[in-house]
Protein backbone atom coordinates (compact mmCIF):
# COMPACT_ATOMS: atom_id res chain seq x y z
CA UNK A 1 0.00 0.00 0.00
CA UNK A 2 2.47 2.57 0.73
CA UNK A 3 4.37 1.81 -2.68
CA UNK A 4 0.68 2.76 -4.39
CA UNK A 5 0.91 6.18 -2.26
CA UNK A 6 4.36 6.68 -3.41
CA UNK A 7 3.84 5.93 -6.43
CA UNK A 8 0.63 8.26 -6.33
CA UNK A 9 2.76 11.07 -5.04
CA UNK A 10 5.41 10.97 -7.44
CA UNK A 11 3.22 11.12 -10.10
CA UNK A 12 1.43 14.21 -8.56
CA UNK A 13 4.64 15.93 -8.04
CA UNK A 14 5.73 14.83 -11.93
CA UNK A 15 2.24 17.11 -12.76
CA UNK A 16 2.59 19.43 -10.56
CA UNK A 17 6.28 20.33 -11.74
CA UNK A 18 7.69 19.57 -9.03
CA UNK A 19 9.92 16.58 -10.20
CA UNK A 20 12.12 17.18 -12.66
CA UNK A 21 13.36 15.28 -15.16
CA UNK A 22 17.25 13.75 -15.89
CA UNK A 23 17.51 12.53 -18.61
CA UNK A 24 20.71 10.64 -19.76
CA UNK A 25 21.98 8.16 -22.73
CA UNK A 26 21.79 4.30 -21.49
CA UNK A 27 21.78 1.11 -22.94
CA UNK A 28 18.51 -0.61 -22.88
CA UNK A 29 19.77 -4.43 -22.73
CA UNK A 30 21.58 -3.78 -19.35
CA UNK A 31 19.18 -1.39 -17.75
CA UNK A 32 16.51 -3.81 -18.67
CA UNK A 33 18.98 -6.86 -16.98
CA UNK A 34 19.01 -5.12 -14.22
CA UNK A 35 15.71 -3.73 -13.23
CA UNK A 36 14.43 -7.23 -13.94
CA UNK A 37 17.19 -8.53 -12.28
CA UNK A 38 16.27 -6.85 -8.75
CA UNK A 39 11.77 -7.49 -9.48
CA UNK A 40 13.01 -11.25 -10.04
CA UNK A 41 15.22 -11.65 -6.84
CA UNK A 42 12.62 -9.83 -4.98
CA UNK A 43 9.87 -11.95 -6.64
CA UNK A 44 11.21 -15.62 -5.14
CA UNK A 45 13.50 -16.07 -7.95
CA UNK A 46 11.18 -16.01 -10.36
CA UNK A 47 12.94 -16.54 -13.73
CA UNK A 48 11.71 -13.55 -16.20
CA UNK A 49 13.75 -13.20 -19.88
CA UNK A 50 13.78 -10.23 -21.64
CA UNK A 51 15.15 -9.87 -25.10
CA UNK A 52 16.41 -6.57 -26.73
CA UNK A 53 16.96 -6.34 -30.21
CA UNK A 54 19.06 -4.30 -31.88
CA UNK A 55 21.32 -5.72 -28.70
CA UNK A 56 23.43 -2.65 -28.56
CA UNK A 57 20.28 -0.13 -28.37
CA UNK A 58 20.54 2.95 -26.70
CA UNK A 59 18.05 5.26 -25.27
CA UNK A 60 18.01 8.49 -23.57
CA UNK A 61 15.62 9.28 -20.42
CA UNK A 62 15.55 9.44 -16.95
CA UNK A 63 16.86 5.86 -16.22
CA UNK A 64 15.32 6.33 -12.28
CA UNK A 65 12.12 7.18 -13.86
CA UNK A 66 12.02 4.46 -16.37
CA UNK A 67 13.43 1.99 -13.92
CA UNK A 68 10.12 2.73 -11.33
CA UNK A 69 7.74 2.11 -14.61
CA UNK A 70 9.67 -1.06 -15.17
CA UNK A 71 9.83 -2.56 -12.04
CA UNK A 72 6.32 -1.87 -11.40
CA UNK A 73 4.92 -3.56 -14.66
CA UNK A 74 7.10 -6.66 -14.47
CA UNK A 75 6.43 -6.78 -10.42
CA UNK A 76 2.26 -6.79 -11.85
CA UNK A 77 3.31 -9.52 -14.79
CA UNK A 78 4.62 -11.47 -11.78
CA UNK A 79 2.13 -11.37 -8.99
CA UNK A 80 -0.73 -11.75 -11.98
CA UNK A 81 0.36 -14.21 -14.31
CA UNK A 82 -0.02 -17.53 -14.03
CA UNK A 83 3.48 -19.90 -13.55
CA UNK A 84 4.58 -21.58 -16.84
Amino acid sequence: LSELVTNLLDLSRLEGGAISLQPSSFAVGEFLEDAIGHVAIAGGGVHVSVRVSPPDLEAVADQARLRQVVVNLVDNAIRHSPVG
